[in-house]
């Protein structure tokens, strides 16, 4: 499969403006000739354009983070101690994954509603954590593979 492609398909869907404009640079690079004057012109908007990509995906991923960590500082602070807020266990389920067990619990009868809710929003910062993580690995790839 062609990296373009790939950086495509493995895309956060709500972030697909904020990665690094792969065909772009490919399509800039492709235009230098061998043994041509011209050239040094070509490199320079190459680097320009490939300096800004990677200025945006720093400032991006910057942004993302203290927006994650913020989100972690509020739920650890409302998610400490569960052996002093869990009202009462699940009954063994199969797969033990944290996504799997939030939905069987009830609020009022496993936790307070606000504990439950803060372990729902607790998965999709996991989430968002790993496509942070996906986005960071795609473009570190995109800038080699260029």
């Amino acid at each position: 499969m062609l990296f373009g492609v790939k950086l495509r398909s493995g895309s956060h869907p709500p972030w697909v403006s904020k990665y690094v404009p792969y065909e772009l640079l490919k399509q800039t690079i492709s235009q230098l000739e061998p043994n041509c004057e011209e050239n040094a012109a070509i490199e320079g908007i190459f680097l320009t354009q490939l300096l800004s990509a990677v200025h945006q995906v720093n400032n991006f991923y910057l942004s993302k983070e203290q927006e994650l960590s913020t989100r972690l500082e509020a739920l650890t602070a409302l998610l400490h101690s569960p052996r002093q807020w869990v009202l009462s266990h699940i009954e063994a389920h199969d797969s033990v994954s944290l996504p799997s067990l939030v939905p069987l619990f009830e609020a009022g009868v496993h936790a307070a509603k606000d504990k439950v809710d803060a372990l729902g929003e607790f998965v999709r910062l996991c989430e968002d954590i790993d496509h942070l993580r996906k986005y960071s690995v795609l473009n570190y790839l995109a800038a080699a593979k260029i």
